[in-house]
């Protein structure tokens, strides 16, 4: 019940588009339709040169999100250069750029090569932070 399959396939952009981007607003924001929800989600994805892990968790990550039921939308944050991968800054970045957009209730920092495989790990923010991979 709980379990997410995860689906490898590598689409190209916009077969992820075809297949996702109908539920969602520009931008890559979704609302449910059902029901109100009590966060505003950014979750906040730091990538550079790795298209594959990128359309992967796209793929992934919508549909679980979706199941959720939650209000979110996805900022992908892609240094560019050859300078060492500065996940802290790009995650800076990534909230400051969120925040000129809404107020958001709920931040999550993203790996791009991790994928949820169960349910039951909300994505929402509670009292404390948490690893969202345990």
């Amino acid at each position: 019940i709980y379990q997410v399959t995860i689906n490898q396939t590598l689409y190209s952009y916009d077969i992820i588009e075809e297949n996702h981007g109908k539920d969602l607003y520009p931008g890559g924001h979704y609302i449910p339709k059902e029901c109100r929800t009590e966060q505003r989600l950014a979750l906040i994805i730091c990538y550079r040169n790795r298209e594959q892990h990128l359309k992967m968790f796209l793929n992934n990550i919508h549909p679980f999100l979706q199941k959720q039921k939650l209000d979110y939308t996805i900022f992908v944050v892609n240094q560019h250069g050859n300078d060492p991968f500065n996940r802290a800054a790009l995650f800076n970045v990534g909230y400051l750029e969120a925040m000129k957009l809404y107020q958001y209730d709920c931040f999550i920092f993203h790996d791009v090569d991790l994928l949820p495989e169960d349910l039951r790990n909300i994505y929402k923010c509670g009292d404390q932070p948490r690893h969202m991979y345990v």
